[in-house]
């Protein structure tokens, strides 16, 4: 959200000043604008992927408390994340 704003403003002001305002480093803005994925981004949208796949398997039946079970139960499953962040 905030990168979104300073691209929005930087028609009109400084980068810099935009960033030092919403409380975010260059780096970060121009490594965002470049498309970079982070490693947690990489991370939850493959644990995206697998909560998915157990909510369809269970037929839409199982609820967070049972997906995160059934996640950790899973050793292949990445439960680094939260589940509860992402469901």
């Amino acid at each position: 959200m905030r990168y979104r704003m300073i691209e929005e403003l930087s028609k009109t002001h400084a980068v810099g000043d935009l960033c030092q305002l919403l409380g975010v480093t260059r780096s970060g803005y121009y490594a965002w604008c470049c498309g970079s994925e982070t490693s947690r981004d990489a991370n939850n949208r493959k644990l995206a992927v697998e909560i998915k796949v157990v909510f369809e398997a269970k037929r839409g039946r199982y609820g967070s408390p049972r997906i995160t079970e059934e996640l950790r139960n899973n050793e292949d499953a990445l439960v680094a994340t939260p589940e509860g962040a992402l469901l």
